[in-house]
């Protein structure tokens, strides 16, 4: 996705979100989704892998990857490595920070979907 196309989304749309596209990705020289994160506003990088949304722990926030729901690498936390996943492989990352119906409501801080190629 575009830009342009990702701002004419969220212009539309009926939630508060905050996208970035492959093309602000690799503007920015982000290797991965966690540095690409750093760009997203209320968005917090932690330990370099973990993402806080408007400041609140891992506990309140949920990762999509295309639209489904993923699990976490570590038994102990709800948060999704975001390093795992490269900048060569994304095709947007969309930080959605209330709920519509449409979306699972497992989350309170944010829901961050990341869109692969």
């Amino acid at each position: 996705n575009t830009e342009a196309l990702l701002l004419k989304k969220r212009q539309l749309s009926n939630s508060v979100s905050d996208a970035i596209s492959a093309e602000a990705i690799s503007r920015t020289g982000s290797g991965n989704a966690a540095e690409a994160m750093t760009q997203v506003t209320g968005a917090s990088v932690v330990d370099g892998k973990y993402v806080y949304i408007r400041g609140l722990g891992e506990r309140y926030s949920s990762t999509m990857l295309n639209g489904a729901e993923l699990p976490s690498a570590d038994p102990e936390k709800k948060a999704v490595h975001m390093d795992m996943f490269p900048s060569n492989l994304l095709d947007n990352i969309v930080t959605l920070k209330t709920f519509t119906p449409d979306k699972p409501g497992n989350f309170s801080g944010g829901m961050v979907d990341v869109g692969t190629k």
